[in-house]
């Protein structure tokens, strides 16, 4: 079908004000998920990104470490100003300044000097030593990455179980409105009944009270709601402004049987591990520093004074003629370094460390019992909350139909209004106890998850 130009222009100007505003309409009325809330926990919580930034820096120590095995150079330059007096004998040296050549006599007239040098040292055998320490800057990596990995699991946890908390708490407070809706229209019957002397004045009074009992457990439902909202959104960093949440699965439950997980898997396991490793490490590291060192060296030099030794040492106190450089060499040579003595500490160190990657050890084994006694905790806990949540729509039934029964005793005559509070009661705590009860089962659930360290359990019930 052919349109003519301003016809086609017509129908696109149509079609993206469509587009507009369908998609204005969804950004004013989206719906939070809960694997939206966990997207959003685990991409803004401060936490999260703290402990990114540890991986990143732990990364950083792996490259250090490699590039130890690069040999080290170093420039000397150096000009001095000083005296030259020397006498025969030997000393160790503190960091005290070589001298020139022996006098027979003190001399006071100084001089300048220079030296232009270029040091090389490259340790060729490290007997392994080069390599634990860069086992340790891998361990640590994996350390944080562990670390990592287990907050955002408790993240993803805590922001679940707020997730479903918040639902639970706006169904309460829905329940709690429709409840305030039930006593506010009793009351008005109650009130045409006592003006038309029908009932009596006390009915008036006490239906005016169970509006007001009504009216705080409503403003307390509020409360709690905001509360718990202003906690998710802390999780998930994001406001709930016009955003609500997905609350249909609180009409439904999950499978009653629900596949366990396994414990080993839980990241907090791996994190113990990970300790245990990086101590471990350590260990080998200690160990090894006691072996000895091979390096290659070498240094090229040249030097200049303000003596003169082909004029009798005169001394010439110019600043051009110390600092001309007139002399040069160089040196290579292999040295090894190796503290024969230092065996007792080093080993003393090594072997406490040693208990202390046991100790680690242990802990971890007792993380393990710990999960899987809550891995079967959660399993019957589990049971027991889905056979509540199956009796609770029995009993919200029960409660609705005594309630209708009970108001139409009340209107005939055949009951007081304590009955019909009672009755009325008895049914905002069904409709209450079935909000909870089926929250209860999804957060039973997620308990699972937590012992098995594996929160898709719970996402593929959704």
């Amino acid at each position: 079908m052919i349109f003519s130009e301003r016809k086609r222009i017509l129908y696109l100007s149509l079609l993206i004000g469509c587009i507009f505003s369908s998609s204005l309409a969804f950004s004013q009325s989206s719906v939070l998920t809960l694997k939206d809330a966990l997207a959003s926990a685990d991409k803004n919580y401060p936490s999260v990104r703290a402990k990114m930034d540890y991986i990143k820096s732990a990364e950083q120590n792996i490259k250090e470490a490699r590039r130890e095995y690069i040999p080290s150079l170093n420039m000397i330059e150096q000009v001095t100003y000083s005296t030259s007096n020397s006498l025969p004998g030997s000393y160790f040296n503190y960091g005290i300044s070589v001298s020139g050549s022996i006098a027979d006599q003190q001399l006071n007239n100084a001089n300048f000097g220079q030296v232009s040098a270029l040091q090389a040292q490259w340790p060729v055998f490290t007997f392994g030593q080069q390599q634990a320490k860069v086992n340790i800057a891998k361990s640590q990596s994996q350390l944080a990455q562990s670390s990592l990995d287990n907050e955002k699991f408790q993240l993803a946890v805590r922001t679940a179980q707020a997730y479903f908390d918040l639902i639970a708490l706006i169904n309460l407070r829905k329940s709690e409105e429709v409840n305030l809706k039930r006593a506010q229209s009793i009351r008005i019957i109650i009130r045409s009944s006592t003006i038309n002397g029908l009932k009596p004045g006390v009915d008036s009074s006490t239906a005016n009270a169970e509006v007001s009992k009504a009216k705080m457990a409503l403003i307390d439902a509020q409360n709690n709601e905001k509360l718990q909202q202003n906690y998710l959104v802390e999780l998930i960093g994001t406001p709930l402004t016009n955003v609500s949440l997905d609350t249909s699965f609180l009409q439904k439950l999950p499978s009653q049987l629900v596949q366990d997980g396994n414990s080993d898997q839980n990241p907090i396991i791996n994190y113990y591990k990970q300790r245990e490793n990086l101590s471990y490490a350590n260990e080998v590291f200690i160990r090894r520093s006691y072996l000895p060192k091979i390096s290659i060296l070498g240094e090229a030099w040249g030097r200049g004074s303000g003596i003169s030794p082909d004029a009798g040492n005169a001394v010439n106190p110019s600043f051009s003629a110390g600092t001309d450089l007139s002399r040069f060499n160089y040196a290579i040579g292999i040295g090894a370094v190796f503290n024969i003595a230092d065996y007792p500490r080093m080993s003393a160190q090594a072997n406490a460390i040693r208990f202390q990657t046991k100790g680690l050890k242990e802990e971890t084994n007792e993380q393990k019992l710990m999960l899987q006694t809550q891995l079967n905790s959660a399993d019957d806990n589990y049971l027991s909350t889905y056979k509540k949540a199956l009796e609770s729509p029995v009993l919200v039934n029960a409660a609705t139909t005594a309630y209708q029964q009970m108001l139409a005793m009340y209107n005939s005559g055949l009951t007081n209004f304590t009955d019909l509070a009672q009755a009325m009661y008895n049914l905002n705590y069904a409709e209450t106890q079935n909000t909870i009860s089926y929250d209860n089962v999804w957060k039973a659930l997620l308990f699972k998850a937590i012992p098995a360290g594996d929160i898709s359990i719970l996402l593929k019930q959704l």
